[in-house]
């Protein structure tokens, strides 16, 4: 398949729980995030971790297409652990 496909949220959470488990202070980690689209996988991870009461890790997200790589930059601007970059 090619295009973007969105992930859905119940996934997004099953797929940030098995990175996340046995970490105890995810502020330590780098997580990338290529092809990010809008963002649903760096805003499952910022969700876990405020859930949480943890500090974020740094959290790079990839996007070709400009239009979703400024929804995502536009959504995460607030939190500096987010960059997200236009880019293949």
């Amino acid at each position: 398949m090619k295009g973007f496909v969105p992930t859905p949220t119940d996934v997004v959470d099953i797929m940030v729980a098995k990175l996340m488990s046995g970490i105890s202070n995810p502020q330590e980690l780098r997580v990338l995030d290529p092809g990010c689209g809008n963002g649903e996988f760096i805003e499952g991870v910022l969700r876990y971790c405020h859930e949480r009461g943890t500090g974020f890790p740094e959290i790079v997200g990839i996007e070709l297409d400009p239009g979703r790589a400024n929804t995502a930059r536009s959504r995460f601007s607030s939190v500096r652990a987010v960059k997200i970059r236009e880019a293949d």
